[in-house]
Formats: C-alpha cells, structure tokens, sequence
C-alpha cells in the first residue's frame, strides 16, 4: 500500500529529503509545502496520509500536531544530526517517530515500518520515542496525581474562594498545586495577594507548545505559598484566553499530575461548546479550557450560592453540565447558607427535587471572615482556621478524599 506524504522542512532539507523520501518502498511525496499553512490546509484537504515536519518549520507546535493527527495523519518529526534538544520537543509534541535528517534509506524504511494504522501513542500515554541513531528515549513517567475541578454557574456563587480553601487544606497533607484555568474571569491571585503580571498557566503552555514542558519547567511557572502549595496564576486579563489551548492546557495537567500529588482547578462557568459551529476553521474556543480539565478531572466540585437566584442558575446550568461530566464524581457544595434566605431543609428538599441528590455540604455565611482572608491575602481556614466557616470547609477535604476513591 502506496502512502501519501506531505513534506514541510526548512527550505534546505527539502529537496534532500524529497529525495530520499521518495525511494523509501510504500511512500510518494505529493506535496511539498512551503510553509505550515500550506502542510495544514492540504491535510484539511485530505491530500496525505503521512506528513513529515522539521522541528524548526515556523510557528510549528503542540497545536499543530495534534490537528495533523486529527486530520487523519501521521507524523514524523526530522531534526538536525545530535541535536537533542529538537527531538525532545518532537517527542513532547506527540509525534509518531522522529528522524535525522541525515538518517540513510535503511532507517527511513525502518520508521515507515514501524508506524501503525493510526497515530501513535503520545509520551503522555507512557510511550518511548526513537532516538538518535535508532536508540529511545525514555518514556515520561506515569502519572499518578489527581486532578479536582471546582466549578459553578454564573453569579458568583463562591467557586474560586472553596477551590483556595480546599487547595490549602489538602496541602497539610500533600504536594498540591492550585490552577485557575478561568478564561472569562480570572481572579484567584487577588485571594492569595499574588501579583499576576506575569501569567503561570501562560507560561506553562507555552512551553508545552514550544515542546519544552517537564516537570522542573512546570514548577518554574508555579508560585510556591506555603510548604506544600504551588499555585499557578490565571491569564491575568481576560481577553488572553486564545493563548491558552487545548491541547497545551492538557500537556500542562498531564505534567502537573507528576510534580504533585492533587491538582485543584478553578473553571469559568461557561462549558457550551457552541463556538465549533460557528467556524469553519480550527480556531480557538474560549470555552475549552473548562472543557478540557472538566474532560480529565478525577472528581468535580459543583459550587452553587443557597439563595433563590443562585439556586436557579445552579439547576438550569447542570443541564449542561451533566453530559460534559460522563459519569465523574461530584461533590455538590451550597454556600453562603444563611437563615434569612432559606432554612437548610428547605435546601435539601429544593436540590433532592430538582437536582436528583442532596447537597453534599452547606457552607455558612460569613462575610466578615471571608473579606479578613481576602484583605491578608490567605485562605480562611489559616486566617480564622476557629470560624464556623472554617470547620465546615474542613468536611470537604473528606468529601473529596471518598468520591475521588470510588472514582479511582
């Protein structure tokens, strides 16, 4: 069977590796592209079936591979003789092999050889990746922490103040990182009194697209607050979310799973996934950053307020969020519980008869707590780790510990 490739090298390798391509058994260049616009329009187009790519070809990254793979196409990945560098960032880029470009015949055929049906498995996934000289190099550890998102409806009902409280009490206990990954209104720096000139999370993706992501980088890109908490601030202004992609947000989870051992992430509201019908290109979506984690998280905390309006918006927005889940545990949380808005039977009755299920947990009002944290820029169960409010957060942690294990 007859292979179709697409090339796209620096200018000076592509006529040498047209040529050598093109006597490897089973493969035939059908178009050498001249930039990487060109390699992904004709792969939209369903021209190749194989592509080849330099790890050098301009604004080539994460992204682009991924798409390439989407689009129904392997890929391989050429880099200058010795240089280690190139081919790491290939491999962390998920493709299929990589290559020299001054590899001969035999090798190419053994590559070709080598690729399956389908693309292959992703250094995410536990796989090796060719190496110089035919050798490998060693496959990325499996990960072994667990990701937590805290999610809510719109309104603010609380989302990002249970996420830090929850963050700081698992860090008693265990390496924890605090993620905001909201793209429409980031905000959990200004609880810890970090400044965020200089974003964490975009940091950390653009090293996932410019293939240099590990586990030292990733924790180069976090704040250390505290012992065992590291926090990666948010995209600061909100008109930054299209330098957050998917698939560099999910590298970045991946890699965060084997720096820490619990993962807690702060999630906008919105999770439609309305915007892919209103492009006929591959565009960011505003919306995939929640999508994303909420697609990877082992257990999510669903934070709605315990008034009226806010008990609305919780019950209406699950019906869009319950088919995004699939299945993964949740914790449901009411907060800013006070008598002059309803009793807490009155809550239970509400949620068990619109909701199906019971509130998991009731967190008090405490306005004065909560603005003393705000103002110190700490949690509230350091600030006032006596307050009501602070021992019933104290419930989540094991909350959080049951669900995730009969998830596990």
């Amino acid at each position: 069977m007859t292979r179709d490739v697409l090339l796209a090298v620096e200018p000076s390798w592509d006529a040498p590796l047209a040529a050598t391509l093109s006597r490897v058994p089973g493969l035939r260049v059908v178009r050498r592209c001249v930039d990487l616009p060109d390699l992904l329009g004709a792969a939209e187009a369903g021209l190749g079936e194989l592509a080849v790519v330099s790890a050098g070809l301009r604004d080539l990254d994460r992204e682009c591979v991924v798409g390439l793979q989407e689009a129904g196409l392997q890929v391989v990945g050429v880099h200058s003789p010795a240089d280690e560098g190139a081919e790491r960032r290939l491999a962390q880029w998920g493709v299929s092999a990589t290559c020299s470009v001054e590899d001969p015949l035999p090798r190419w055929e053994e590559v070709v050889a080598g690729l399956g049906a389908a693309p292959g498995p992703t250094p995410e996934e536990g796989a090796a990746v060719d190496g110089p000289a035919g050798g490998r190099l060693d496959p990325l550890p499996e990960p072994t922490g667990r990701v937590v998102a805290v999610w809510g409806p719109p309104g603010a009902p609380g989302r990002t103040t249970v996420a830090v409280e929850l963050a700081a009490l698992l860090a008693r206990r265990s390496e924890t990182m605090l993620v905001d990954a909201d793209t429409h209104a980031p905000g959990l720096g200004q609880h810890l009194a970090l400044l965020e000139e200089a974003s964490g999370l975009i940091a950390a993706v653009r090293a996932s697209e410019e293939g240099r992501l590990d586990a030292p980088a990733l924790a180069g890109c976090a704040r250390r607050v505290g012992e065992r908490l590291r926090v990666l601030t948010g995209i600061g202004r909100a008109d930054r979310w299209p330098e957050v992609r998917a698939g560099a947000l999910e590298d970045v989870l991946g890699m965060a799973r084997r720096l820490v051992d619990l993962v807690v992430v702060d999630l906008a509201s919105p999770v439609e996934d309305d915007e892919v019908l209103a492009y006929d290109t591959r565009a960011p979506r505003r919306n995939a950053a929640a999508l994303t984690v909420l697609g990877a998280a082992d257990l999510v905390v669903v934070v709605g307020g315990a008034d009226a309006v806010a008990l609305q918006r919780l019950i209406r927005s699950t019906d869009v969020l319950d088919p995004v889940l699939a299945g993964t545990p949740q914790v449901l949380v009411l907060n800013r519980t006070r008598r002059t808005a309803a009793r807490e039977p009155e809550l239970q009755e509400t949620a068990e008869r619109h909701l199906g299920r019971r509130a998991d947990l009731l967190l008090p009002e405490d306005r004065a707590v909560v603005d003393r944290a705000l103002l110190a820029g700490r949690p509230v169960v350091e600030e006032a780790p006596r307050s009501a409010l602070a021992r019933r957060l104290g419930d989540l942690v094991g909350l959080v510990d049951t669900r995730a294990t009969m998830g596990a």
